[in-house]
């Protein structure tokens, strides 16, 4: 097996996924990512490009293992780590977000609530309190010697105009 014209077969996003499942780091070049992946197998290889390349010097032996430093296992290992705890710590602050809008929308509506209520208890206040006026104004009229019938007419045109000044 010919391991290198292999890797130079595959396109450039392949090797970057070989490079990532490895925890090497990824050169932008093809025949720099190539290089990079040869490196653990601690041989010299001379690259040629075109298809007059005899392939002499460039092969490895069918059972070759493909040996990762130990240093490179351990940086995997850490930047797996650190991806790992800042994923978790991303999830946790994705969660609390979503609890605090839940908790925010749950206060919103509850104010929204509160004011409905209280426009309603002001809004029965002041139909309470025109209603007062109107029955005041209804015995003025009546104590001064006018018709029921005048009083309840005048009295409701006041109360009407106290609506109107209120609002």
């Amino acid at each position: 097996m010919n391991l290198k014209i292999t890797l130079q077969k595959m396109s450039i996003s392949d090797l970057r996924g070989i490079c990532r499942d490895l925890g090497v780091s990824c050169p932008t070049s093809k025949r720099g990512i190539i290089k990079r992946l040869l490196e653990p197998l601690k041989m010299e290889y001379n690259f040629c490009s075109g298809w007059w390349c005899s392939g002499e010097g460039d092969t490895i032996e069918e059972n070759t293992p493909l040996v990762v430093s130990d240093d490179r296992k351990k940086k995997h290992d850490d930047r797996k780590k650190k991806h790992d705890d800042r994923k978790k710590k991303y999830d946790e602050r994705k969660k609390k977000r979503g609890e605090r809008r839940k908790n925010d929308k749950e206060i919103r509506q509850a104010e929204s609530d509160e004011k409905k209520r209280l426009r309603k208890q002001n809004s029965d206040k002041k139909k309470n309190l025109i209603k007062k006026y109107q029955r005041k104004q209804y015995n003025i009229y009546i104590n001064q010697g006018h018709s029921e019938e005048y009083a309840r007419v005048h009295a409701t045109l006041d109360a009407i105009n106290l609506q109107s000044s209120l609002n």
